[in-house]
């Protein structure tokens, strides 16, 4: 099925109601087993749901409706069905057209195989919350600053057993009615169906605040709307590149202490330029400051409203080594200081 990425995409006719279900449909050169599909958006919908047919004529949900919550057009999303199912043809359907009016997409790829994922809780909230599951509980946490952890503890996949297993190798498991992470051997099967409720049983995970994470009666979960959960395709965790970031932050930091070392050698003698006779140095008195440093107010505000890209961007650098707000700071004080000592030499 997979539609070949190029300069051009399937698009529908526009002019959409609310309510109104525009569909595309892809087919398969032979029936596969499939565990999701990867769809590259051109134009995203407000809503997808996924269905598949194992003669290519017949089709049942295999996934429900989900609410996209990226507001960019264009993007890549995995839609991950609750089980394996075998496929001939599947159907993409999308409501709920967004600014732009219409619906497009680039690309459709079949999923196979095991696969790595992030679990999204479905509850609304500012940054999409992801499980993370570390050795001492289970919880909530924007799935951004999961990710920017680099520990892959928001990394999840299923054992061919059934258990919810962390990159760790240990399994979520529910011990006296309460989440916890134990030893895989024995430990609780999970499901998730196809309306994305994450069950063990009768029990289900349910996100009861945006930090918080229990396992409770499906039926309480369902009452309270914090019953669903969302899988998102992603690349398995590789620490090696964990490794890699934290040594260029160590880096970052030396380079920093060293420039501030040199700001303060300059602010300290900057008085003593007065008191100098300069009439040998007509050869540093034209002071060309690098175009690094050329760094204007507008260009180091922190204010909001950058893409999802600069947000962890941003996140990663203060996690690892210095603050981007806090670098941009230090070579703007720095530029000034140039510039100071410019003045007094011309």
């Amino acid at each position: 099925m997979a539609t070949s990425a190029s300069s051009g995409y399937w698009c529908s006719a526009g002019g959409h109601s609310a309510g109104q279900v525009v569909s595309w449909t892809g087919a398969l050169a032979s029936r596969r087993a499939l565990r999701g599909i990867n769809i590259h958006w051109s134009y995203a919908p407000a809503e997808v749901k996924v269905l598949v047919s194992a003669d290519g004529g017949n089709f049942e949900e295999a996934a429900g409706w989900r609410t996209n919550v990226r507001t960019e057009p264009s993007f890549e999303q995995a839609v991950m069905f609750a089980e394996v199912v075998s496929a001939k043809a599947v159907t993409i359907l999308m409501r709920g057209p967004k600014a732009w009016g219409f619906f497009g997409i680039a690309s459709a790829t079949a999923i196979s195989g095991p696969y790595p994922f992030m679990l999204v809780s479905g509850q609304a909230a500012v940054q999409e919350q992801c499980v993370v599951a570390k050795s001492h509980g289970v919880a909530l946490q924007p799935c951004l600053d999961a990710i920017v952890a680099g520990d892959g503890s928001e990394v999840l996949t299923f054992s061919e057993g059934g258990q919810l297993q962390l990159v760790s190798g240990q399994c979520l498991a529910v011990v006296g009615g309460l989440l916890s992470v134990e030893d895989c051997q024995g430990q609780s099967v999970w499901s998730l169906t196809a309306d994305g409720q994450v069950k063990h049983g009768n029990t289900c995970l349910s996100a009861a605040s945006n930090t918080e994470l229990a396992a409770v009666d499906c039926a309480l979960a369902v009452a309270e709307g914090a019953d669903k959960f969302f899988e998102v395709a992603v690349a398995s965790h590789d620490s090696t590149a964990t490794l890699a970031v934290r040594s260029v932050g160590a880096l970052m930091q030396a380079a920093v202490k060293r420039q501030r070392q040199l700001l303060d050698a300059i602010h300290t003698s900057l008085p003593k330029l007065d008191k100098c006779s300069l009439g040998g140095l007509g050869v540093v008195r034209n002071i060309t400051l690098p175009s690094s440093f050329l760094l204007s107010q507008h260009h180091l505000s922190l204010a909001g409203g950058e893409d999802e890209v600069m947000q962890a961007v941003r996140k990663i650098s203060g996690h690892f080594g210095i603050g981007h707000g806090e670098l941009a700071k230090l070579l703007l004080a720095s530029s000034e200081a140039l510039a100071a000592v410019s003045a007094k030499l011309s």
